[in-house]
């Protein structure tokens, strides 16, 4: 496993959920179209820490647009934990 490249984009990650409790917590006119950015970008890191984890460290440095969008797309392998829907 590529431990930096996975742990770089889980701190990308991270910083943005924890920026996104900031700015929520402190704008009460923060909105959906925000919170979708910051989702975005949280996701797309998560993404990528789980497709890229066997990247080689050359690889990674040199990555085209490419290779970030396909890094960057929900893995079709990862299953979805699902729960029963409250009525």
């Amino acid at each position: 496993m590529n431990r930096e490249f996975v742990l770089e984009n889980l701190r990308e990650a991270a910083e943005e959920l924890a920026q996104a409790v900031i700015d929520i917590e402190a704008d009460p006119d923060y909105d959906s179209d925000e919170l979708l950015i910051a989702m975005q970008h949280a996701y797309h890191h998560l993404n990528s820490a789980w497709n890229g984890q066997k990247i080689s460290p050359l690889k990674a440095d040199n990555m085209t647009g490419m290779t970030w969008t396909r890094l960057g797309e929900f893995p079709s392998e990862f299953p979805l934990l699902s729960s029963p829907v409250n009525r």
